[in-house]
């Protein structure tokens, strides 16, 4: 088989779709100070800390069509943040300065994957690094609510929306419905240049909540630059180069309500050739739309497109190729009493054949998480393993250039997912479950299989034809309890289970793994934080 083959299939796989680890993080970036300024006209110095330490387990099943399986062994990992912020609020006249630095400490440190493969289920370097270190400075007026202009600089945390391309994961210090089954990992990083301005601020325009954002990134980490085999303390791409510039316009439309959009350029150049060019848009918001003393209901959502050209896995036909990629979530967040509520609609786009010249998967970023099993474990297995074969020297002579980037990373793509989940509160413990269904519109193609077996027509990690678009189904189920331990911190302690049962789109993984599809897997976590949720966002 020739090289040029497997290129070809390279680039359909190719993911560009965490991007925007640039995008204006509003959530956390100097335009929130202003908009839910602290009026206090002392000068603060804060110490605020969380933990995570989990273990989790998974019922072992065929990655690939050798039917190699994957590990029963638990994974014992603990995620810890300590976090320093200095803050004048209102001590300077017509000023503010603040000064933060993160320090995060993560790894799995038993039980890692056994199996061979890139970007793997499981895979968390064991280390410290820093994740914010920045100064900033704004201006306007002796109320920092009103201040009209801004700058930041430094090492920041990049989140947008609901986290689709820009995700921190610092989402495990949340404690409300949103962390149901989510298990985030240290996330996107920038060196970043910032400026940011509420030019009606402190008017009575009805534009007054409007906020712009300009800034240029260096990335300093994100889920589109490969892997840093060794990530030291901070842990930048040397090897791997990523410049953007972002643009983004916010809109609070109350303290609670926001609505916004940011467009962001990338320049991303590979040590020893290969580039990425491409531009995303991305609109998000979240809105109340029904609040009562006996109920409330939110509307959040986020719609990303990304367009662009990639020179990454040439082929001679096809040396440049063209970056067409979408995604959609509408969530609705209902609460009811003790009863809560969350229903996410998604789409992710896929790509409907390698014999053309475009790039169409669209991969989230992994710390955006349905459902426990299905796309974390199995297709994030599945794809995982694809490079064993597509690189086998045996059939195509010597390596090809990129393999690693056909692996999802257990991200969210090519599919279209349903998944709502419902709890309720007894006392302290919360009791919780979800329904996850996922539909393969375009089928998740192994590229040696499909070239080799198929002939160009799409087969799986299975050598086997799609049997429907039916991904897989994941019933869910979880159980926590919230313990009070003062000085405004908290302690949960939670265990969460699924069973995931593969669909057609899947066809010939109950076969490869001797006689059953069906995967289980459970976690326990015990979660100290003190960070409050941000009501929305």
């Amino acid at each position: 088989m020739s090289r040029p083959l497997y290129r070809r299939a390279l680039a359909v796989a190719l993911s560009l779709s965490a991007l925007p680890a640039a995008a204006s993080a509003v959530e956390a970036s100097a335009v929130d100070a202003p908009a839910a300024a602290t009026r206090n006209a002392a000068m603060t110095f804060e110490v605020s800390a969380g933990a995570r330490a989990s273990a989790e387990r998974t019922s072992s099943f065929a990655a690939d069509n050798d039917g190699s399986a994957t590990s029963t062994d638990p994974e014992i990992g603990s995620r810890i943040t300590l976090s320093l912020r200095a803050d004048t609020h209102d001590s300077l006249s017509g000023m503010r300065a603040e000064v933060v630095a993160t320090v995060d400490s993560q790894g799995i440190w038993s039980g890692a994957p056994t199996l061979a493969g890139d970007r793997r289920p499981g895979d968390v370097s064991g280390t410290a690094m820093l994740t914010e270190a920045w100064a900033g400075l704004s201006l306007g007026g002796a109320d920092e609510a009103n201040h009209k202009v801004g700058i930041r600089f430094g090492l920041q945390r990049s989140q947008w929306g609901l986290g689709l391309l820009a995700n921190d994961g610092r989402a495990y210090l949340e404690s409300d419905a949103r962390s149901w089954f989510a298990l985030p990992w240290v996330g996107d990083r920038v060196l970043r240049a910032q400026v940011w301005a509420r030019p009606l601020a402190g008017t009575s325009s009805p534009l007054r909540g409007l906020i712009l954002t300009a800034a240029v990134d260096r990335v300093a980490s994100d889920d589109v630059l490969s892997p840093i085999a060794d990530p030291g303390f901070l842990a930048v791409h040397d090897t791997e180069v990523a410049w953007q510039g972002i643009f983004a316009a916010r809109m609070m439309l109350s303290k609670t309500d926001s609505a916004g959009v940011y467009y962001v350029y990338r320049d991303q150049k590979q040590e020893g050739g290969g580039d990425i060019r491409v531009h995303a848009i991305d609109g998000t918001f979240d809105i109340g739309v029904a609040q009562s003393d006996a109920m409330s209901l939110r509307l959040s959502g986020e719609a990303v497109g990304l367009f662009g050209k990639t020179t990454l896995a040439p082929t001679p036909e096809f040396p440049e190729h063209d970056i067409g990629q979408f995604a959609a979530v509408v969530r609705a967040h209902l609460v009811m009493g003790k009863l809560s509520g969350l229903f996410d609609i998604g789409y992710f786009s896929g790509d409907a054949t390698a014999d053309d010249a475009s790039v169409n998967n669209f991969k989230a970023d992994p710390n955006f998480q349905q459902g426990i099993l299905l796309f974390r474990r199995i297709v994030g297995w599945q794809t995982a393993r694809m490079r064993g074969t597509a690189s086998d020297p045996d059939v195509v002579g010597y390596p090809n250039q990129d393999l690693d980037r056909l692996s999802t990373g257990g991200s969210l793509s090519s599919a279209l997912t349903f998944f709502p989940r419902v709890g309720g509160n007894l006392g302290p413990v919360e009791v919780y479950g979800g329904l996850l269904l996922a539909l393969a519109p375009q089928p998740i193609q192994d590229p040696f299989h499909t070239r080799t077996i198929g002939g160009g027509g799409a087969r799986n990690a299975y050598a086997q034809s799609p049997d429907g678009m039916l991904l897989g189904t994941e019933i869910d189920g979880g159980v926590r309890a919230r313990f009070g331990i003062g000085g405004g911190m908290l302690l949960l302690a939670g265990v969460e289970y699924g069973v995931a049962l593969p669909g057609g789109a899947l066809a010939g993984m109950e076969a490869a793994s001797g006689g059953s599809a069906t995967v289980h897997g459970g976690r326990v976590m015990l979660t100290l934080t003190g960070a409050p949720n941000k009501g929305g966002k």
